[in-house]
């Protein structure tokens, strides 16, 4: 079955700004010149005593677009920040230091030891800087930390009274060990993303925290702040052909033009019956734009192509209502990532796709040719697999959904696995050709989705995962 050239109907405006993400330089843009260098955003948070008095504060620089939210990082990053006290009395205080730390754990967990110790070797990040201790000196002498030893060697033995600060970095890395903790291999990895979700099995996170120590009769005062990490991975360069489309505004080409561009998939027959007697017969060809690597907030383009000798059929199923394109997220954790290993893993639909048809030109009597979308919410967790924690995506199509129409079985017609990164490709940014006012259908779903089980995982396929 051929495929035919991507030509949308229509040609919608594009605001590339809306599209941007965290990244060092901006992708190819008729506007870069436009663009100025955002200063980084600063975050404050703050130790208050019982009085409600704020005393200690913990600032930190941050990526610019992490304003509404948490600090976010990359791999890779200096932490610049700085901690402030001012005390109204005088205190004894033996000791101030920050830290970072990352840890993979169950919801529970993460929640009832809030990430205070690391006795039992749980982090696989743990970077602590010590800002002041007596050994220091005058802590209001050495001002500026960043892991290197302190000019003054005289033990400071007075007591704190009103306004200190310390400048500090921390470095991050871009790769880490797994955690000595039961279960974890040790092996090394890429930097993972922060992953925080309530419906699923575990959750990675980190934070920074501010500790200060008060003596051994006093309880520490400790500051901790959730942070979001995002790995640096730039997909591979899309199709010469597809490029060059971008950067001119014009459709790309289709599959049968672009072979480079696009991810063709075997024809596979859509067997059912309609109104509950008339049997249907139906072939479906699925074609995904390459390379699969997707850029969260982007788009991913699809084309679908439904044969029948029966034009009934075609206008009941080949609707663009009516057809099921799905993202879908698997969730998985267990002590290894293979098949043989028990492991507990969730998917859902994320994401459904809109549809329309492509112009009359490329229509028959018993063919349809039907261009997708699906919108990557900028939200997503980047694809990754770490110590036996995986959040993978595959794209999935299912039979048709229309009334009167029963498919001889459920099972998706085809399911490719993708990766999601945070990143752009070097080049242009894809566009996106949807009509205006189109909308995707309501999400969609699949009895394996909720169920908890190593089924899954065949049902939705691998990602390329950051190992």
């Amino acid at each position: 079955m051929a495929f035919l050239d991507y030509s949308p109907t229509t040609t919608p405006p594009y605001d590339e700004d809306s599209y941007s993400d965290y990244e060092e330089l901006p992708a190819y843009t008729a506007r870069r010149n436009r663009r100025s260098v955002k200063p980084p955003t600063r975050h404050t948070f703050v130790l208050a005593d019982k009085k409600n008095r704020e005393w200690a504060f913990l600032r930190v620089d941050s990526r610019p677009d992490s304003a509404a939210r948490f600090p976010v990082f990359r791999d890779g990053d200096v932490i610049n920040g700085s901690v402030e006290l001012d005390l109204p009395k005088e205190a004894l205080i033996h000791q101030v230091s920050v830290w970072v730390r990352g840890r993979v754990s169950n919801q529970e967990s993460i929640n009832q030891d809030r990430m205070e110790n690391d006795a039992a070797g749980l982090y696989f990040l743990n970077e602590n800087l010590t800002l002041w201790k007596p050994s220091f000196g005058d802590p209001r002498a050495n001002a500026s930390h960043d892991g290197s030893s302190p000019s003054s060697t005289k033990e400071y033995k007075g007591k704190f009274s009103g306004s200190y600060s310390w400048d500090f970095r921390i470095c991050l890395p871009t790769t880490v060990k797994g955690s000595a903790a039961p279960g974890a291999d040790g092996a090394s990895y890429g930097l993972p993303p922060h992953f925080r979700d309530a419906t699923t099995p575990f959750v990675l996170v980190y934070q920074i925290g501010l500790v200060i120590k008060s003596g051994l009769l006093r309880t520490d005062d400790t500051l901790r702040q959730e942070i979001g990490i995002l790995p640096r991975r730039k997909p591979p360069t899309l199709s010469i052909m597809r490029q060059i489309a971008y950067r001119e505004r014009t459709p790309p080409p289709g599959p049968e033009a672009d072979r480079d561009g696009w991810l063709v998939h075997r024809t596979v027959p859509v067997l059912g019956t309609m109104f509950g007697k008339q049997p249907v017969e139906m072939y479906c060809s699925f074609a995904l734009a390459e390379p699969l690597v997707y850029t969260r907030g982007s788009i991913i383009p699809i084309q679908l192509i439904l044969e029948s000798s029966s034009s009934q059929v075609l206008d009941l199923l080949a609707s663009p209502s009516r057809l099921q394109v799905c993202l879908v997220r698997m969730v998985s954790s267990g002590s290894k990532l293979k098949l043989k290993t028990s492991r507990t893993s969730t998917a859902s639909c994320l994401a459904m796709g809109v549809c329309w048809p492509a112009s009359s030109s490329q229509q028959a009597r018993h063919r349809r040719v039907i261009h997708s979308e699906l919108k990557l919410s900028r939200s997503l967790t980047p694809s990754f697999e770490f110590q036996g924690a995986a959040v993978r995506y595959s794209i999935v199509v299912l039979p048709p959904r229309a009334s009167g129409f029963v498919p001889s079985n459920s099972d998706p017609l085809f399911t490719q696995s993708i990766d999601v990164t945070a990143d752009y490709a070097h080049g242009p940014r894809p566009r996106s050709y949807a009509p205006s006012g189109a909308v995707a259908p309501a999400i969609a779903k699949h009895p394996k989705w909720s169920a908890e089980d190593e089924d899954n995982m065949a049902l939705v396929g691998y990602g390329l995962g950051y190992r």
